[in-house]
């Protein structure tokens, strides 16, 4: 769900309410990945000052990583293995399971 979340966000749910609920839901993103580094800075301290940084990439990698991980039916379809960007074997890593967005779940429950 996270994930879903994640992937849809900016491209979808900010398109499709008020300014106003676009605007409290980005300023509450934010806060969610400061929260995120602050318990990320715990497991990775050589991270430094980039830890904002990395955490903030980190989940916006992992909404981009999800959608391209998860095909629509149509991409799925046989028929249409040979246009699907993400096919084996040129970007296999990308069709196994979110593994960024399992690690952010995990290091935010640690907190």
């Amino acid at each position: 769900m996270l994930c879903d979340l994640l992937s849809t966000q900016a491209g979808v749910l900010e398109h499709n309410v008020s300014a106003d609920v676009a605007a409290r839901y980005k300023r509450a993103a934010l806060d969610n990945v400061a929260a995120l580094a602050a318990l990320a800075r715990g497991h990775l301290p050589e991270l430094g000052g980039r830890t904002d940084q990395f955490c903030a990439r980190a989940v916006m990698v992992s909404g981009a990583v999800w959608t391209h991980a998860r095909p629509s039916a149509a991409m799925q379809d046989r028929g249409m293995a040979r246009t699907q960007p993400a096919s084996p074997p040129r970007l296999q890593a990308v069709q196994r399971p979110c593994a960024a967005c399992r690690l952010l779940v995990r290091v935010a429950s640690r907190g």
